[in-house]
Formats: structure tokens, sequence, C-alpha cells
């Protein structure tokens, strides 16, 4: 098999087959245990459109304008919405999060990757919290 020509695959590439891949058979796993299953996709602030309100202070510690990331990170995070949209299609449980920093005001970004602060921290996990706890009561009926 010396005449096979060398495939090259972006490391990029194989994470998100691997996502997807791995994302699907842990959704069926789950369905098959009984076991509620959720995914939910988070804010990123070089995504457009995800905060509207973002200070001259949040500016300087979230967005850095020569950084790979303004270049790199909003398009690949835009292909895992687009596989997001896939698994959907598949009905993986997946929630949109990618709006829950829309109205804040404050600061929540620690830095000009993709991380949150205390206060973003507790803003997505309050969200998930209320999105499973609901989740959750709506499958639960009593019967007196």
């Amino acid at each position: 098999q010396q005449n096979q020509p060398i495939l090259k695959v972006s490391r990029f590439e194989l994470l998100k087959e691997s996502y997807k891949r791995n994302t699907l058979y842990q959704s069926q796993l789950a369905k098959e245990a009984n076991i509620p299953f959720f995914v939910f996709t988070q804010p990123n602030q070089y995504l457009p459109d995800t905060k509207r309100f973002m200070s001259e202070v949040e500016k300087k510690i979230a967005i850095h304008k020569n950084k790979r990331e303004i270049n790199e990170d909003p398009y690949r995070y835009i292909d895992i919405l687009k596989i997001v949209e896939e698994l959907k299609k598949k009905n993986v449980n997946i929630i949109d999060f990618t709006q829950v920093f829309y109205e804040e005001k404050g600061v929540v970004y620690r830095d000009d990757c993709c991380h949150y602060n205390s206060s973003g921290n507790k803003i997505l996990a309050k969200s998930i919290a209320d999105r499973i706890s609901s989740s959750i009561q709506a499958k639960i009926s009593c019967e007196w």
C-alpha cells in the first residue's frame, strides 16, 4: 500500500467529528437508560449579537483584535453550531444558550478567549439549572 496518498486532516476537523459522534452516542445511551441528557451551547464574545451591552471595560478584557480567536474561533464555533443543528435533527436535546448574556449589562468575561468571570458563570449556571429543573418538573406528574 505504498502508493496510497496520505490523507491530511486538520486537528479541528478530527475534533469536530469526534464531538459530533460522541455527543450522538452519549445521547443515545442516555435515552436507552432513561437518563435525561442535555447539551448546552454557550455564548462566545466573538460571535455577533451574543451580548448587546459590552462596556469599554469589558471590551478591553474580552476582545483582542490581534489574537487568533478573532479570525479563527468564531468560525470554528460557527462550525460547532452547525454540528449542533445536525444533532438536533437527530433528536439530541440541545439548548441554545448563546444569547444568555444578551441583555446583561455587567462584565461577564474574564479573558479574551472565551472564559467567564464569577458573574458570567453564575448567570450560565442558573440558566442551566433552571432549564434542567423545568424539564424534569414537566415530566413529573402526580395523581391524587
